[in-house]
């Protein structure tokens, strides 16, 4: 038993509340081991959903991409052959046509040839004579005869297929020859979309 002091408290109060025993205080282990297994679980949960959000990017990159592939093709290809055959002097001739080919159905490749830029009777103008072919995951267009194999246009693209038909649409020609006398053609572009 402690003898009290005058204007001092008790010695049982004094150790319970002293500086030192103040100094002492903290968390303890199992405080830490629960506030850590919390941050974890918040953590993970944080880490899956910028994965999943990720992921919905990539996916929506790639279809954006696709379809801005699809929609330069269908431009281009489009006033192509909107001008094929054209010749508004009427001397071009020969000159002027739309070569298929070279083996028939599917057509992968084709050649337009048009007095459509600098009407002057040849087909030897930018644009004039424009072949549109694809190689591997690639479209190439050489924009004019003699220029080499062309341009890479578009990619990726992992199908280009051209159908032909007469002028009421309903009767597709198969052969080279038929095709490059076409009113019609049907323009099938296939672009992979990451998953």
């Amino acid at each position: 038993r402690s003898v009290p002091v005058a204007g001092l408290p008790p010695l049982s109060d004094r150790v319970r509340h002293s500086p030192s025993s103040r100094a002492r205080a903290g968390f303890t282990v199992s405080e830490l081991v629960i506030s850590m297994t919390i941050l974890a679980i918040i953590l993970a949960g944080s880490t899956t959903v910028l994965l999943q959000v990720q992921r919905q990017y990539t996916v929506q990159r790639g279809d954006a991409q696709a379809r801005e592939t699809v929609r330069s093709l269908e431009l281009v290809l489009g006033r192509l052959f909107r001008a094929a055959r054209a010749d508004p002097t009427g001397t071009a001739g020969a000159n002027v046509a739309m070569v298929v080919g070279p083996s028939g159905p599917p057509f992968r490749n084709v050649e337009i040839r048009s007095d459509s830029y600098e009407i002057d009777g040849t087909v030897n103008q930018e644009t004039e004579n424009v072949r549109v072919h694809l190689v591997a995951d690639t479209v190439f267009i050489r924009w004019r005869k003699g220029t080499g194999p062309g341009q890479p246009f578009a990619y990726p693209v992992n199908e280009l297929r051209f159908q032909f038909y007469d002028l009421s649409g309903t009767t597709e020609l198969t052969t080279a020859a038929a095709a490059a006398g076409a009113r019609r053609v049907k323009v099938t572009i296939g672009v992979p979309v990451p998953k």
